[in-house]
């Protein structure tokens, strides 16, 4: 492959690799949209820690998903990124951590900001 290929190919892994990455960050985003108790047909009121524990199980999910999608396509541009980059080696394990990180700071920062 010639080089003028290779750096094709790098740019487009880069352009899909953001582009996933924001479509998954749109989907852990989502997680924040509703309130358990809003459907207005008397559904029994859950506690935090439950709806903690029901979005958690969500954004895992979409993270391990969106995870998987990335490790794929790392896969599928193997030859052209470098073999000994420590990112594209543990790929699966760094999206997974990082949309996992980005919901529970989030988190965080909503139960500080609004609980007091």
């Amino acid at each position: 492959m010639t080089k003028d290929t290779l750096t094709f190919q790098r740019i487009l892994y880069g352009f899909l690799l953001a582009a996933l990455n924001v479509i998954g960050l749109i989907m852990v985003g989502v997680v924040f949209l509703g309130a358990s108790n809003a459907n207005g047909e008397g559904a029994p009121i859950e506690s935090a820690f439950i709806g903690f524990l029901r979005q958690l199980v969500y954004v895992v999910i979409v993270s391990l998903f969106f995870s998987l999608v990335a490790f794929l396509l790392t896969r599928l541009f193997r030859n052209s990124l470098s073999r000994n980059n420590l990112f594209v080696k543990k790929i699966f394990w760094v999206e997974l951590g990082g949309m996992v990180a980005i919901f529970l700071v989030t988190y965080l920062y909503l139960w500080i900001k609004f609980a007091s």
